[in-house]
């Protein structure tokens, strides 16, 4: 239907969403059904009782249950979501456009990374941001010029001179980023 596809994912119950440049589409009971219409859908993250997290153009977008849905732009400044995901430690992590937050089920924390709204960046933003979680716990953020970190209160910066979108850890801890221009490996020395 001429939609820009930027997210895609099977729910733990088999419902296949779409994120698009047009909204969130559930295929359900056999039909795609439109949510959201006219907001720019990003990304998706699912909580442990099922609650959907929408992130797009609009803010941040709460789906307790599959006929319900609300905003949460007051609890979350920025209203350009580009990545969640949800970490091992149940914590929620959230890439806008006004930073880097993290969400304890209490409330949110502002961990800082605001980035310029140019249109290229803009662009961008969305097509590259990533979050990746590798098995020491340390969250990693896709950035327009390398990598950030996040462990135990500490977020770095790691310089890569490009834009990364994809994350892979081998088993003797490197992590690998897919970047624009190639490859990069990050051994944390």
């Amino acid at each position: 239907n001429g939609l820009s596809i930027n997210a895609i994912e099977q729910s733990k119950q088999g419902i296949l969403r779409v994120g698009t440049s047009n909204g969130l589409f559930q295929f359900r009971n056999g039909k795609w059904i439109s949510e959201l219409a006219g907001i720019g859908v990003n990304c998706f993250a699912e909580l442990s009782d099922g609650t959907l997290l929408v992130g797009g153009n609009g803010g941040l977008w709460v789906k307790p249950s599959p006929d319900e849905i609300t905003s949460t732009q007051t609890m979350l400044p920025g209203t350009l979501i580009g990545g969640l995901f949800l970490a091992s430690d149940g914590v929620l992590w959230c890439r806008s456009m006004a930073g880097i937050f993290s969400y304890n089920g209490l409330e949110w924390t502002n961990h800082g990374y605001s980035k310029p709204e140019s249109a290229t960046y803009l662009r961008n933003f969305f097509r590259y941001t990533n979050i990746y979680e590798d098995t020491s716990g340390t969250i990693w953020f896709s950035d327009d010029n390398g990598l950030l970190s996040y462990k135990t209160d500490n977020l770095e910066f790691h310089s890569l001179n490009s834009w990364t979108w994809g994350f892979l850890e081998l088993s003797n801890g490197d992590i690998w980023a897919l970047g624009q221009v190639g490859p990069h490996i990050y051994n944390g020395k």
